[in-house]
């Protein structure tokens, strides 16, 4: 009995978000920089921090405080809104129920677009796993790349594209 407690320990402690740390992003296309900074003072696992924004001649454009945490970042070509896909804490993996929260736009420090996991899909997450047979890790977590094919913010025409496993299309205009 002793011994399976430990294992189940581990597998817990295993599934654990690692410490976080300052995050700092490039904009390829644009060089604008973004930095969020991890609040030291709540400690490692903390969310709380802040993110500034800065242009390619490193001005302050604006700060938020947001926290990125592991969300794949990306920047609106003018550097006013922030895209943010994936989960807080393990970045490309997330948890497929209703109110996961799979991409957020932040325009300065307002939230712009929220889209849900239930946005793109109203099944049961259970029986949609097993069809799509997606490896599912202890804690419910999986990989965003086992559910959607593609996503995409499109700056230009002001609009999220999700393309969903199951061949599903979704426009999120913004």
């Amino acid at each position: 009995m002793k011994l399976v407690i430990c294992f189940l320990l581990l597998q817990v402690n295993a599934m654990k978000p690692g410490p976080f740390s300052d995050v700092t992003f490039v904009d390829p296309k644009t060089q604008f920089r973004v930095e969020s900074i991890l609040d030291k003072k709540e400690g490692q696992f903390s969310s709380s921090g802040h993110t500034v924004i800065y242009d390619n001649k490193k001005k302050k454009l604006w700060q938020s405080k947001l926290f990125t945490g592991r969300k794949k970042i990306e920047l609106s070509p003018d550097g006013k809104v922030l895209g943010l896909i994936g989960s807080f804490y393990f970045g490309a993996l997330f948890q497929p129920n209703s109110e996961e929260v799979i991409v957020v736009l932040n325009n300065e420090s307002e939230t712009i677009k929220s889209i849900k996991f239930s946005d793109v899909y109203k099944g049961n997450t259970d029986e949609l796993i097993k069809k799509i047979k997606a490896p599912v890790m202890g804690g419910g977590w999986a990989s965003l790349d086992d559910f959607f094919k593609e996503i995409r913010i499109d700056w230009d025409k002001k609009n999220i594209y999700i393309k969903f496993v199951d061949g599903n299309e979704f426009n999120f205009p913004f």
